[in-house]
C-alpha cells in the first residue's frame, strides 16, 4: 500500500469525522430542548477529538511511519467515498424546528455511514503502537460514542419500537465492525497482536527508535515440546496455557513495548530503549514468567532467543539494518537454546 493510498484513506476518515462534528454542532444549535442541545454539543466535541486524531496521524503517514494495515485499500477508498457522499446528503435535512425523533434518525444514519472497520482498525492499531500513541490521542474510541447515542435515543424518544430497533441495529453493527477491525492485527485466542500485527507495528517502531536514538531488543520465546504438553494435558489446557501466557506477558512488559503471538506456541517481544546489558536479564525474566504458567497440573518450559541492536553508533551513524535481520539473529539464538537442551536463554 503506497503512502498516497494510505493518506487518501486517512484524509477521507478525517473529512467524515469533520462532517459528523459539524452535523452535531448544527443540531445543538437548532433543537429546542436545552438538555438535548447540551447532548449534541457533547457529541460534536467527541467528533472533534476524532478529527484531532487524524490531524496528528496524517503527518505520521506522510513520514511513512504508518505501515500497510489493510489487504484491499482500493476497496476501502471506494467504500469511504460512497459513505461520505451519502452522509453529506444528510446536511439538507438539518432545519430549525426539527423534531427530536428526526434528529436521532439523522444521527443514526450518520453513524451508520461512519461504521466502517477502517476507523476502529486505526484506533486500535495506534493504541498498540505505544511510541506513536504517545504522539496522538491514544484513548480515542467509538465505544462510548455509540453507546451514548443509543442511550440518548431511548431517553429523548421514549419507548418507540422503531427507535429501539434502530438502537439494536446500531449496536450490532458496531460490534461486528469492531470484531472485523480486531481480526486484522489481533490473535483471537490470546488477544495479543498476531504475526501480521507485529510486523505492521514493528517497522514504524524501529523507525521511531532510529529517529530518537534509542536501542531496541527483540526476544523470541518458544514453548518446549508443546505438542507433548497437549497430549498429556489436552488441547483445551493447551489453549488455556497460551491465553495465560498472553496475559502475563502483557503484564510484565512496559507499555512502550510490543508483544505478539508470533506463531502457534511462539511469542515475540520488541523492547524500546532497552540497553544491551539489560537484554539477558529481561529474557531470563520472560523465560521464568512463561515457565510459571501451568494448566491441568502440567507445566511447560520455554526456550528463549534474544538479540539487540544499537540504533546509532559513533557520530550518529545508523546501525540498525532492518527488522528481518534482528529477527533472524534472535531466531538463530532460539535454535541454539533448543540445541543446548531447551529451557534456557541465548542472547547476542
Amino acid at each position: 500500500m503506497s503512502t498516497g493510498t494510505l493518506l487518501s484513506i486517512c484524509n477521507l476518515c478525517r473529512e467524515m469525522d469533520r462532517m459528523a462534528e459539524c452535523t452535531y454542532a448544527t443540531l445543538s444549535g437548532i433543537v429546542v430542548n436545552s438538555e438535548l442541545r447540551e447532548y449534541w454539543t457533547g457529541m460534536a466535541d467527541e467528533e472533534a477529538q476524532h478529527v484531532a486524531f487524524w490531524e496528528v496521524l496524517i503527518p505520521l503517514a506522510e513520514q511513512d511511519l504508518i505501515p500497510e494495515i489493510f489487504d484491499d485499500p482500493g476497496k476501502i477508498i471506494v467504500d469511504l467515498e460512497h459513505n461520505f457522499e451519502r452522509a453529506r446528503g444528510l446536511v439538507s435535512l438539518l432545519e430549525p424546528g426539527i423534531t427530536d425523533k428526526d434528529a436521532f434518525i439523522i444521527a443514526f444514519r450518520l453513524e451508520y455511514y461512519l461504521l466502517h472497520p477502517v476507523f476502529e482498525a486505526f484506533f486500535s492499531y495506534v493504541r498498540e503502537l505505544r511510541p506513536v500513541a504517545d504522539l496522538v490521542c491514544s484513548e480515542v474510541t467509538c465505544d462510548d460514542h455509540i453507546e451514548k447515542l443509543i442511550t440518548a435515543m431511548g431517553k429523548f424518544c421514549g419507548s418507540d419500537p422503531a427507535m429501539e430497533l434502530l438502537g439494536d441495529v446500531l449496536r450490532s453493527l458496531w460490534e461486528e465492525n469492531r470484531q472485523l477491525a480486531k481480526s486484522i492485527n489481533v490473535d483471537s485466542l490470546t488477544g495479543l497482536m498476531n504475526r501480521r500485527g507485529f510486523f505492521n507495528a514493528a517497522r514504524p517502531f524501529l523507525d521511531l527508535a532510529r529517529r530518537d536514538g534509542k536501542n531496541i531488543g527483540l526476544i523470541l520465546a518458544d514453548m518446549d515440546d508443546f505438542s507433548g504438553y497437549n497430549h498429556r494435558a489436552g488441547h483445551e489446557a493447551g489453549d488455556a496455557l497460551l491465553k495465560s501466557i498472553g496475559l502475563v506477558l502483557r503484564q510484565v512488559v512496559r507499555s512502550s513495548d510490543l508483544v505478539a503471538r508470533f506463531g502457534g506456541e511462539e511469542f515475540v517481544v520488541l523492547f524500546y530503549a532497552l540497553s544491551e546489558g539489560n537484554l539477558a536479564e529481561v529474557a531470563e525474566k520472560m523465560r521464568r514468567t512463561i515457565n510459571a504458567c501451568s494448566q491441568g497440573g502440567y507445566g511447560c518450559t520455554a526456550s528463549v532467543g534474544a538479540a539487540s541492536l544499537e540504533s546509532s553508533g559513533p557520530q550518529g551513524a545508523a546501525q540498525c539494518a532492518n527488522l528481518e535481520e534482528v529477527l533472524s539473529l534472535a531466531t538463530r539464538n532460539l535454535e541454539e537454546a533448543k540445541k543446548r537442551g531447551r529451557d534456557r536463554v541465548v542472547v547476542s
